[in-house]
């Protein structure tokens, strides 16, 4: 509610895996409606926190960026809507890609189309949007109405309305299909090391998902930054399996899939390439390094102790 009061169209997951988290287990989160189930992780898995030290204002920088996404999400839902055959009337009340995620499963089937996995929607999404960039005009022709009428939920929406008029709505969606199939092959592939007890396997597939995400998000989402990139490339060399931008992006953190064994060295090695030139500029104290970059592992969430006294 705090970031929605400042003008962001944000989202629950930090709020919910802080009251959902458990010791020692990722989380498979999702919602409308909230759900959550654990996802223990293949034994020998740390993750290693780093901050890039770029800082994206949410509020200054919404229109261009958090907001533009979540109304891009939006129209191209809408638009997949329509391919899909749905009426104007129709497009125009789907708020979210997971609503219509059966239609498009079946319009894949009935086009004879496969992904890369079973849950991959990314080949039936190149047929029904085209490649180059939706305009207002074209999309308010489609849909038979203005645009803000799909937003009167969303007050911040008519800002990047008014500041844009061109929405890269193919990569967007592309994205967010592929994205929900690595979360379930992440999930997968944990479940299954744990079955199997073959955790290094596990590790190594478990760090090319998180490759895979963080390019999806600089390519696709655009929602990297380049100090990000340096910070994530620096960790691939020094030893990661996998890296990846964490949070809203534009900014803020990377996390790294390191093995257990060799933390301490990539820790050695993330100091000494990243951090050792900021700290010559000026822009990182060595007192503070510890809160800048440090190693984890899955943690409890918030609770209400009762106690017994």
């Amino acid at each position: 509610m705090a970031e929605r009061y400042v003008g962001v169209t944000s989202g629950g997951m930090d709020q919910a895996i802080s009251m959902l988290g458990t010791l020692g287990s990722a989380k498979l989160i999702s919602f409308d409606p909230v759900r959550a189930s654990d996802v223990p992780l293949p034994n020998g898995a740390t993750f290693v926190v780093a901050n890039s030290l770029a800082v994206s204002n949410k509020a200054e920088a919404a229109t261009g960026r958090y907001n533009m996404r979540f109304v891009e999400c939006r129209l191209a839902s809408a638009a997949l809507a329509l391919g899909l055959g749905l009426t104007p009337e129709q497009a125009r009340s789907v708020r979210t890609m997971k609503e219509i995620e059966a239609q498009v499963l079946a319009k894949q089937n009935e086009m004879g189309l496969t992904g890369k996995d079973q849950d991959d929607l990314t080949p039936v999404v190149h047929k029904l949007l085209h490649a180059e960039p939706y305009t207002t005009a074209e999309l308010e022709s489609s849909l038979q109405a203005p645009l803000t009428a799909l937003f009167t939920q969303t007050p911040a929406s008519a800002l990047v309305l008014a500041a844009h008029s061109s929405f890269k709505l193919r990569d967007r969606a592309e994205h967010v299909f592929a994205e929900k199939t690595r979360v379930l092959q992440f999930q997968r592939v944990s479940l299954n090391a744990t079955a199997s007890g073959s955790a290094m396997a596990s590790l190594e597939a478990l760090g090319q998902l998180m490759d895979a995400s963080h390019a999806s998000c600089r390519d696709l989402y655009e929602c990297s930054c380049p100090e990000l990139e340096t910070l994530v490339t620096l960790a691939k060399k020094s030893g990661a399996l996998g890296s990846r931008l964490t949070g809203a992006g534009w900014g803020g953190c990377s996390v790294s899939l390191v093995p257990q064994g060799k933390v301490q060295s990539f820790l050695d090695a993330l100091r000494k390439e990243y951090y050792t030139p900021l700290m010559k500029e000026g822009r990182c104290d060595v007192d503070d390094l510890d809160k800048q970059l440090f190693a984890s592992k899955p943690a409890a969430g918030g609770a209400l102790l009762v106690l017994d006294l």
